[in-house]
């Protein structure tokens, strides 16, 4: 007999606050909790976020709250996001979770609200923060601007995530969504647009126009936000032919651990053969957010890989 939802959340919500217990078993026991999405759920996840000493954990409960799509999250993502003795890494996941979470706020006052705090944290001390901030509020007046059709034209069924940025409703060639995140003038919200398209598209030319984007940023510190958004669209893609942009990031150790980190899960996604070697020479990383990043993406290996480990 299957345990009922009541005792699934339970039993995940103690596996996943217990410190004891191995990080990819958390890692799992989180999961779960998202799958069931119950407020409930937003209770277990806050206790992971506020009080563990993982970033890598922290972050990643700040990630599903912004994907359940539940309005009780909003109160506990607005005080990590507002507290800056959190570590970057999980307030930028909180401010862009409430980007994702201010359509499910029927009370205008609860909207403004969520809009001043993100406009506060416009002048962080964290460009990572910041950034994410911006973004949120881009996303957030865009959703006020645009219509029916065409919210309709920039949704994408094949991938099923509350992105921080829609895709271009209109048509644009490789070469142009390129030329976008290359520019220097277009902003930061078009770029993440650029590459929502670029994803969507899911061929082998928008992969390699992702990853040269990816090499293009490497030693610019003012995007290392992009450069993690675009790890984070490798591990949606799972495509052999972003292993060696990955490998160059996550090798580099001047990137920041918010990229470092995002590639190392992408490569796990994928899982071939060539992946794992490489993942298991990061399992002693001096980043801790890189050696757990490992950990996890080896343990991904074993129950999501994309590609089955070829011969």
């Amino acid at each position: 007999m299957c345990p009922s939802i009541d005792n699934q959340l339970e039993m995940a919500g103690k596996i996943l606050v217990n410190r004891m217990e191995p990080l990819k078993k958390r890692f799992r026991a989180l999961f779960t909790l998202k799958n069931l999405a119950t407020p409930e759920t937003i209770k277990w996840i806050n206790q992971a976020m506020i009080e563990d000493d993982s970033i890598l954990l922290q972050h990643e409960c700040g990630y599903c709250l912004g994907q359940m799509g539940l309005k009780e999250a909003v109160p506990f993502l607005i005080g990590v996001l507002e507290d800056d003795q959190q570590n970057e890494i999980t307030r930028h996941e909180c401010g862009e979770a409430l980007g994702n979470l201010i359509v499910t706020l029927s009370e205008p006052e609860e909207k403004r609200k969520v809009i001043k705090v993100l406009f506060k944290q416009l002048d962080d001390n964290s460009i990572i923060v910041s950034q994410t901030c911006q973004l949120s509020l881009d996303k957030i007046y865009w959703l006020e601007s645009v219509d029916e059709r065409e919210l309709k034209s920039v949704q994408c069924d094949r991938f099923s995530t509350h992105d921080p940025a829609p895709q271009f409703a209109e048509t644009k060639t490789i070469n142009e969504l390129e030329n976008i995140l290359k520019d220097s003038n277009t902003s930061l919200h078009d770029k993440y647009r650029a590459l929502f398209s670029l994803r969507n598209m899911a061929t082998t030319g928008s992969v390699h126009a992702l990853g040269k984007t990816l090499i293009h940023y490497k030693d610019d510190r003012t995007m290392d936000l992009l450069l993690h958004e675009i790890g984070y669209i490798f591990g949606q893609l799972c495509d052999i032919e972003s292993i060696p942009y990955l490998k160059e990031i996550i090798s580099d150790k001047d990137c920041h651990e918010i990229a470092r980190h995002e590639c190392t899960e992408a490569l796990g996604s994928i899982g071939t053969k060539e992946a794992i070697t490489f993942l298991e020479t990061f399992l002693n990383d001096e980043k801790t957010v890189v050696r757990q990043s490992a950990e996890v993406a080896l343990d991904m290996t074993d129950y999501f890989s994309c590609d089955q480990l070829d011969d």
